[in-house]
């Protein structure tokens, strides 16, 4: 069996560089979106390149699975004793670049004619997914190294906050572009394009908050 300083090496580089893929995916989309329009082959090689770091997400969430659904021994008392939480909160992560590449490939496949506010419109979102990404993943980072080294601290209910209020803002621009695309008398393909990418788009930012609640049941900790 590994050393417990092995394991505890191992799990916290794992959750590390898993965390970072998801970054990535927001930081990768968001370049895309730059080149959405305007530069075809630089859309395409962003779009590749999420597609890439959503499959490293995947291969590193069932090393991350197995790694604490099979090696984790008691010695890990907090990780140990929280193993189907923590399962459960990799889980609610890995959404996140998922439903990214799902917006992506179907901005690609659908091709739509956006007008500036539209583009704007996905371009903020996704500023606001980043935002809410990070701010999520670096309290996770801080929950998983102290439940394998007893440390203390990692209250997740300034994340949380953080979170909803960015999933709000996301709301509200979705609702306004979605006002905005049927502003007219009929509904038109083209409005429907559109509505159908603010829905996949904002699927990405509830991710983000479904691992955000869940991080803050695992914390044992409850809002106020």
């Amino acid at each position: 069996m590994p050393s417990t300083d092995g394991m505890t090496d191992e799990l916290l580089a794992k959750t590390s560089t898993f965390l970072q893929h998801v970054t990535e995916s927001t930081e990768t989309l968001a370049t895309a979106l730059d080149a959405y329009g305007t530069d075809g082959d630089a859309f395409e090689r962003e779009l590749s390149r999420l597609v890439a770091v959503e499959s490293a997400c995947d291969n590193t969430l069932h090393e991350l699975r197995r790694t604490v659904g099979s090696e984790l021994d008691p010695s890990f008392s907090g990780a140990y004793l929280r193993k189907s939480d923590l399962l459960e909160l990799y889980t609610h992560v890995d959404r996140i670049p998922t439903e990214l590449e799902r917006f992506a490939r179907q901005l690609r496949a659908t091709e739509p004619s956006l007008t500036d506010s539209q583009l704007a419109t996905f371009v903020e979102m996704t500023d606001h997914i980043d935002t809410a990404a990070r701010t999520l993943t670096a309290a996770i980072s801080t929950f998983v190294e102290r439940l394998v080294t007893g440390g203390t601290g990692g209250d997740p209910t300034a994340t949380v906050e953080r979170v909803a209020a960015l999933e709000s803002a996301c709301d509200q621009l979705k609702y306004d572009a979605l006002g905005a695309a049927f502003d007219g008398d009929e509904e038109t393909s083209a409005a429907l394009l559109v509505r159908d990418l603010l829905v996949c788009l904002d699927a990405a930012m509830n991710a983000v908050e479904d691992a955000a609640d869940h991080l803050l049941f695992a914390s044992g900790t409850t809002l106020p």
